[in-house]
């Protein structure tokens, strides 16, 4: 039994507002810069519905206005449901359909999209596994139809993905590569997954480090200084959703060195919750680090004793291997 913790990132997309060029009125031209303006700062703000309700007036007025198109499909994704994911799937292909030059954003939003939707399909081949109300014939024609479909969607979001980090302007973006690594992984391509979420990682050091430089001038305005702060928040933020990441990566190949050794960059950043704590004194099992495991499978039934219904049955795995080690039990077998 493994516990994740990990959460689909939900950072806002800086998505620049296209000028208006279109041959609308001057009445309809100035409603449709309001709902363009709108529709960004509902976004940015998290309310996506409201974003969702700008853009939909908007392409009333242009129905082919690509950055209205685009926002319309993050607002989508960020809402999650299934049908919401299925649109703005649409969405984004209308997107790639419409632009006259390349654009990333067009390309990354599809990637999730077919990302999340290759997902809704694993969903579905287990609710037809578990049907026993349909025949042998009917769950394998079933089954094969839906393992079609999510392996096309899996294909098309890995083939956006990657060309978004081909591009000029889409080659280090944070999100692509997130998704991206998210995809190896449910393809069990894990040496592919660690490669794409240490790049990403690495770049989001990178840009905390050189921010950090900026903040510590003492020429910077205030206003800029807040704004640098609320960056570093959110990049702080990815970082740590990353190397949770990889460390759920390097568990599948068995890297327990690599897993301790991220969990301790996680704990050196007072970011470490009780399921890490349990996966870490795992892998130090696997080392057999004997004090390091016991102490981290106690640390995990302290924190998490009083977190409900949903660590039970954990914590009473790690309260008996943390009594098997302390009595000098046998290390647990290879996980």
């Amino acid at each position: 039994m493994r516990i994740t913790g990990l959460r689909t990132p939900a950072a806002a997309l800086l998505l620049a507002l296209a000028a208006c060029t279109s041959p609308v009125g001057e009445v309809e031209s100035g409603r449709l810069v309001t709902f363009k303006q709108n529709s960004k700062r509902f976004y940015d703000a998290g309310l996506f519905r409201r974003a969702e309700d700008q853009c939909r007036k908007g392409l009333l007025i242009v129905p082919d206005d690509l950055s209205l198109n685009q926002v319309l499909g993050f607002s989508l994704l960020r809402q999650g449901g299934a049908a919401q994911v299925h649109e703005a799937s649409q969405v984004f292909q209308k997107c790639v359909d419409i632009e006259s030059d390349f654009d990333f954003r067009s390309r990354l939003g599809l990637g999730e999209a077919q990302y999340q939707l290759g997902l809704l399909w694993s969903n579905q081949i287990g609710a037809i596994e578990a049907d026993e109300k349909l025949t042998r014939e009917e769950r394998e024609e079933r089954l094969a139809q839906a393992r079609e479909q999510m392996d096309a969607c899996y294909a098309q979001s890995e083939s956006a993905l990657l060309a978004v980090l081909a591009s000029p302007r889409g080659r280090d973006d944070v999100q692509a590569r997130s998704t991206l690594a998210r995809l190896y992984a449910v393809l069990k391509r894990y040496e592919e997954a660690a490669e794409v979420a240490r790049a990403m990682i690495a770049t989001l050091s990178n840009s905390i480090r050189l921010r950090s430089e900026n903040m510590s001038l003492e020429t910077l305005p205030e206003e800029r200084r807040e704004l640098y702060e609320e960056m570093l928040a959110r990049l702080g933020e990815r970082r740590i959703e990353g190397l949770k990441l990889l460390a759920t990566i390097a568990d599948k190949l068995k890297r327990y060195e690599e897993v301790t050794s991220v969990y301790a960059q996680i704990e050196a950043l007072a970011a470490m919750e009780p399921a890490d704590y349990y996966n870490r004194a795992r892998a130090y099992e696997a080392l057999r680090s004997r004090e390091a495991a016991i102490q981290d499978y106690e640390t995990f039934v302290h924190q998490a004793a009083s977190r409900g219904a949903y660590f039970v049955d954990a914590v009473a795995d790690a309260m008996r291997r943390k009594a098997d080690l302390a009595g000098g039990g046998e290390f647990r077998g290879e996980l």
